[in-house]
């Protein structure tokens, strides 16, 4: 067991860096520049406190959405691998769209997406979603 946990830490993922990449982002969102440093991150719309308190999944990073909501609470993950960045669309209504390729929702023919090292567009929601991120994948 010990030695499968060491194998573990000493994975080297591939460096996230996610950006908001539209005014109404840079406006409203918390999140200015972050270096993603768990293995997961996960994008939703902000729901009530009572919701958020009692959710086991909440999103890492909330988006204030107002009716009718484009952003369902649990939206989509990225997960830092070792050779790729995994995109996944979590069954939202409309969808993720990764560099024009549109994940999940009701048109969505696949659920999620394998980045390399590059730069990337993320939208959640319809194509012209102001809800929109650029992903910056490198090398450790």
């Amino acid at each position: 067991m010990q030695e499968l946990e060491s194998k573990l830490h000493s994975v080297s993922l591939l460096n996230l860096r996610v950006e908001p990449d539209s005014a109404a982002m840079q406006a409203q969102s918390t999140l200015k520049t972050c270096m993603v440093k768990s293995r997961y991150f996960v994008f939703g719309r902000r729901g009530s406190r009572r919701y958020i308190s009692l959710e086991a999944n909440a999103a890492d990073h909330r988006i204030a959405n107002k009716y009718p909501y484009t952003v369902s609470r649990l939206h989509c993950q990225l997960e830092r691998g070792e050779n790729a960045v995994i995109v996944q669309d979590l069954n939202s209504r409309l969808g993720t769209i990764v560099d024009n390729q549109r994940l999940g929702g009701a048109k969505g023919e696949i659920s999620e997406v394998s980045l390399g090292v590059g730069e990337y567009s993320l939208v959640l929601g319809r194509s012209d979603s102001e809800v929109r991120f650029r992903l910056v994948v490198s090398e450790p």
